[in-house]
Formats: C-alpha cells, sequence, structure tokens
C-alpha cells in the first residue's frame, strides 16, 4: 500500500556525501513503478547538511516536483532541518564546524533540546531554529526552503480536486514564492489561518 523512501537531497554531490548509494534519476523511477502499480510512495527530505549550498536545495526542490509530476499520489515530508546525532560520520563534520559535543549520553537531550526546541514546518506548527547548525550559509533562504518547498512541489489543482483544500492554497502560495523568490513574512499564512478561525 505504501513506500517510504528516505531520499534526503536532489543533489548528487550531498547523496555522495550522504552516502545513500542512489541517484535522482533512480528516485523517479521509484515513482513512475510506484504510479503505476497503485502503490502510494512517501518521500522525506532533509535541508541544512554541512557543506549544502543553495544549488544543491534548488536540485532538491527539482526532484521533489518531478517525484510529484511522476506519482501524484506521492507523499513528501520535510524538509526537515539536518540534526546532528554523535556517533555517526556526518557529525564529526558537523563538530568541524563549531557543533556542541556532549562528553557522556546524558548531556544530549539537553544540547539536543537547546538547539532543536523549535517545528522545523512553521506553516503547520511554529517556527525554525538554527541554532545548531553553524554551518548554515543563508539562514533565511534555507528557513524558507524547508517551510516551502514540500508546498511548492504539488498541483494545486490536484489538491483543490482531492478536497485539500488548505494544501491547494498554500502549494499556490508557495509556486508563488519562488517564481518571485520571495520569502519574507515566513509562516504569516499559518497565522492567517489561525486568526480566521478564532473568528468562526
Amino acid at each position: 500500500v505504501n513506500l517510504s523512501f528516505g531520499v534526503e537531497s536532489g543533489s548528487p554531490r550531498i547523496l555522495q556525501l550522504l552516502r545513500k548509494g542512489i541517484t535522482p534519476n533512480q528516485v523517479i523511477k521509484s515513482a513512475q513503478v510506484c504510479n503505476k502499480y497503485g502503490i502510494k510512495p512517501i518521500y522525506s527530505f532533509i535541508a541544512g547538511l554541512p557543506s549544502e549550498t543553495k544549488e544543491d536545495l534548488m536540485l532538491t526542490y527539482k526532484l521533489m516536483k518531478d517525484i510529484i509530476n511522476n506519482c501524484p499520489s506521492a507523499m513528501l515530508l520535510g524538509p526537515h532541518l539536518y540534526r546532528p546525532y554523535p556517533g555517526c560520520e556526518l557529525y564529526e563534520i558537523a563538530k568541524k564546524f563549531g557543533v556542541p559535543e556532549a562528553k557522556e549520553l546524558r548531556e544530549w537531550p539537553r544540547i539536543t533540546d537547546e538547539s532543536f526546541n523549535e517545528s522545523s514546518d512553521p506553516i503547520e506548527k511554529g517556527a525554525h531554529t538554527f541554532d545548531g547548525l553553524p554551518w548554515v550559509y543563508d539562514q533565511n533562504f534555507v528557513k524558507a526552503f524547508s517551510t516551502y518547498a514540500r508546498y511548492a512541489s504539488y498541483n494545486p489543482l490536484i489538491l483543490f480536486r482531492t478536497k485539500r483544500y488548505f494544501m491547494g492554497i498554500q502549494s499556490a502560495i508557495a509556486k508563488l514564492r519562488f517564481s518571485t523568490n520571495f520569502f519574507r513574512f515566513i509562516g504569516i499564512e499559518r497565522k492567517i489561518k489561525d486568526s480566521f478561525r478564532n473568528m468562526l
């Protein structure tokens, strides 16, 4: 019925860094096969990885759109902000950028709480934090990307036809933001929605 894929990035360079062992073309092929056999795939993505550039993120955005174009029923998760965890190679890279290191395992929950205490999707829940990502070169863009890339990847007409009205509106707004490169007032859509609900 469902298949979940941890794709993480649409950039071949970042995929190699993560040792995913996959290519963007293979991801697109998986969407085509799932669509052919009526399986609903779920693809997850990450933003804010060490050494990731704006060009890498835009390749991720392109892959997300290609997935939806090849399998309209696909679900996209994220892009969630990267969280470095001790004990893995990527954490060793993150430490070089100044990510705090826990001397004992019991210290790690405190570091995590201090650095990642807010939602990664301000449209749905709240705001972002970059306290634990000192290498992020353009916080405003990464914040906007992780907020709007998923919504901009969907076709708003299909969302309206399937009665996902709020997401359809978000998709149309997100597409407009990407086409005009306007990412100010991030998350204001959620505040408008909440205000509207409170008036009813």
